[in-house]
């Protein structure tokens, strides 16, 4: 059967579907509808994206990817040129024989004898993305404009975007400028704590924190020793104020690195924090800072929401908690989130340490640096 290619794209987008051109296909036999869709480039950019994810197009916004299939895309300038000039050609060659012209194609439907056809070698893999108010095709090799929608935090499912109208821009723009203003702010707040100077933790709490290190029940491992004295030399031997990452899989031991420098912090009579993104792991750090802790005198609390946690023998809640906090009766606080509110204060912080820390906001660790 005869197969017309779809009409080209409109040049404003108000409803219905949107097609996006592209001159390189790809006949590779369609997914199922519910697999997995991996699209990629020689350069290395790969995207992999299944029926109902969300997804981000550079120019509309946010979308969910609908299906994906084979179709045949709307032919180029050039192709759409050469037709009329043949078509333009026969009309010549019918006045000059005195015949009537030759009658002109009509266009055909947008998806009619376009849509799943891998066998066609100008058909390619499409990805068909739902918006608010309307679809808009993709072809595999335009799919590096698109991008997985990534969510800060589990919340609701975002809003879909509109292709028509200037809603989209408008909030990039928005981001643009606040991302400005976060940059602006980071850098100040660097330039202030380059100039910032503290007095360094002394060198004679050593035997304590040697006592306290002997708790731990494995023998670290090189990258470890290395971590302990870098730390320490940041702590002990420095005026500024320490900023450290510590890198290393689940298991090598980071959180002993996070413990001995905490000890050191509260020995020297200074209270520490530390954070943590889930409340589960919040609830593992309390525990074992509580049972390596506390047989040192150090006291131990955790702030998670409206949960009470074990302090000093009884039940204390969360305003126990930030009152032990503000008067220096707690050494340690352990939470989440709730550490970041406006009326969490501390008698002396002297160390907070960040577990993934990716997964905080810029804006919410900076606020505690100052």
């Amino acid at each position: 059967s005869r197969t017309s290619p779809p009409p080209p794209p409109p040049s404003a987008v108000s409803g219905g579907t949107s097609y996006e051109s592209s001159s390189n296909p790809n006949s590779a036999a369609p997914p199922s509808p519910s697999a997995p869709i991996r699209v990629g480039s020689a350069a290395g950019w790969e995207l992999v994206v299944s029926p109902g994810d969300h997804v981000v197009h550079r120019k509309y916004g946010v979308g969910v990817l609908a299906r994906s299939f084979h179709k045949i895309p709307p032919p180029t300038r050039a192709e759409k040129s050469g037709q009329a000039q043949r078509l333009q050609r026969e009309i010549d060659r019918a006045r000059a024989a005195g015949l009537p012209p030759p009658p002109t194609p009509e266009p055909a439907s947008p998806t009619l004898g376009t849509e799943d056809r891998p066998g066609d070698p100008r058909a390619q893999l499409t990805l068909e993305i739902q918006y608010s108010d309307g679809l808009l095709h993709v072809p595999a090799s335009k799919a590096y404009r698109l991008s997985r929608f990534r969510p800060g935090s589990t919340g609701p499912a975002p809003r879909l975007s509109k292709m028509g109208g200037g809603a989209w821009e408008k909030k990039k723009e928005k981001v643009r400028q606040g991302a400005h203003e976060i940059a602006e702010e980071v850098l100040a707040l660097y330039a202030t704590r380059d100039r910032l100077r503290r007095p360094p933790f002394s060198d004679r709490l050593s035997p304590l924190v040697a006592n306290f290190s002997a708790t731990f029940p494995y023998p670290p491992t090189p990258d470890q020793a290395r971590c302990f004295a870098a730390v320490e030399q940041d702590m002990v031997y420095r005026t500024r104020p320490m900023d450290r990452l510590i890198c290393g899989d689940v298991g090598f031991g980071k959180t002993e690195v996070a413990f001995r420098a905490l000890y050191r912090c509260v020995a020297a009579g200074r209270q520490a924090a530390l954070l943590a993104p889930t409340t589960v792991l919040a609830g593992q750090h309390y525990k074992n800072l509580a049972q390596r802790m506390e047989p040192f005198g150090v006291r131990v609390a955790m702030l998670r929401g409206r949960v009470a946690s074990k302090y000093r023998g009884r039940l204390g809640g969360r305003e126990q908690v930030k009152e032990g906090s503000a008067d220096g009766t707690v050494d340690i606080v352990v939470g989440t989130h709730a550490l970041l509110s406006k009326d969490m204060a501390f008698k002396d912080l002297g160390l907070l340490v960040v577990d993934e820390e990716q997964r905080f906001g810029v804006k919410q660790k900076e606020r505690l640096k100052m």
